[in-house]
């Protein structure tokens, strides 16, 4: 992973990764492995339209793909903040 932000802030992670398996996930951060399952479903965005939310890394704030260029995955959280993450393949 390589930032998130919104309209008001900006983060950029190190040393975090996610690896994705099927229908599960590891978030690795500073040396700490966390497995978790991905789990799709079809729901409000928040954002005025319906999308394909991913029940991932946050429990109360799903995510959606919003883009994808080549290696690069571009997904958003369905939060107040509304934070979009840039994720590249490594």
């Amino acid at each position: 992973m390589i930032s998130g932000q919104n309209t008001g802030q900006l983060c950029e992670f190190e040393n975090t990764f996610i690896t994705f398996d099927g229908d599960k996930y590891i978030w690795s951060e500073d040396g700490k492995d966390e497995p978790g399952d991905l789990n799709w479903r079809k729901a409000d965005t928040g954002a005025g339209y319906d999308a394909y939310l991913m029940d991932v890394f946050y429990a109360t704030n799903p995510a959606y793909p919003l883009s994808i260029n080549g290696d690069t995955l571009f997904i958003q959280d369905c939060s107040e903040t509304a934070y979009k993450y840039m994720l590249v393949r490594r």
